[in-house]
């Protein structure tokens, strides 16, 4: 039977994961734990060599991709970011952001105003209680990737779509003219369905995002609506 697009999506992030964990494996190892065919995982290993995360020879794959550097942040471009993101947000709105580097600074800057955040993002700062912005973390299936702590999943899903929002603030690491992308699944489908329940978004991005490809699609170019660079909204 013929894999549906959600199965090889999710196999696609499987080999992702296991590829970053082994750092080297043999494609016969791969495809016996995914249970699939040498020729499968070789399709599939086609995009991630394209996007230059790893190189394959001899029947072994090695990772040399970066998910980190890949998400790494400037931190002058992240004050500006967080002046960018706080003027784009006003009192009484729900605003959705998804798991990022700079997701707990920027809820620490909006949690002094009266509006409501709803984030997958899991959050480890115990005074965000006490503040004026109602905080709601989707909760999920947990996940832990480079340090960076994220729900995703069904219940994440459910909790974004029960809370139409005002705006969706969306950290991408690759934006193109075609494409605005991320480096998991788990939070591609989370970011999809922020900006479909929002009721326009602000993307900011890494700081190597600009004209980049990362591995998994959150939606097509056409669906964002303001881009903020370097403090700018465009």
């Amino acid at each position: 039977m013929k894999a549906t697009a959600s199965q090889v999506l999710a196999r696609q992030q499987r080999e992702f994961e296991l590829l970053m964990d082994r750092k080297r494996i043999s494609i016969t190892e791969l495809a016996a734990l995914l249970q699939v065919s040498r020729m499968t995982i070789l399709r599939d290993l086609a995009l991630f060599e394209k996007k230059k995360l790893i190189i394959h020879d001899y029947g072994t794959v090695v990772w040399i991709g970066d998910v980190q550097s890949a998400s790494a942040i400037a931190s002058l471009r992240q004050r500006q970011y967080l002046d960018a993101l706080a003027a784009a947000v006003q009192d009484q709105q729900v605003v959705l952001i998804n798991a990022s580097p700079m997701t707990e600074s920027a809820i620490l800057r909006l949690s002094n105003r009266p509006v409501t955040i709803v984030t997958n993002q899991l959050l480890t700062r115990a005074d965000f209680l006490y503040r004026p912005a109602k905080i709601i973390m989707t909760g999920g299936e947990l996940n832990i990737i480079n340090h960076l702590r994220f729900f995703s999943g069904a219940t994440a899903i459910q909790t974004i779509k029960a809370h139409p929002a005002d705006s969706a603030l969306i950290f991408a690491t690759g934006l193109t003219e075609r494409l605005l992308t991320t480096e998991t699944l788990p939070q591609s489908l989370v970011d999809r369905t922020m900006i479909e329940y929002a009721a326009t978004n602000y993307v900011f991005l890494a700081d190597n995002a600009l004209g980049k490809e990362s591995t998994f699609m959150s939606v097509k170019r056409e669906r964002i609506r303001h881009i903020l660079q370097a403090g700018n909204k465009k």
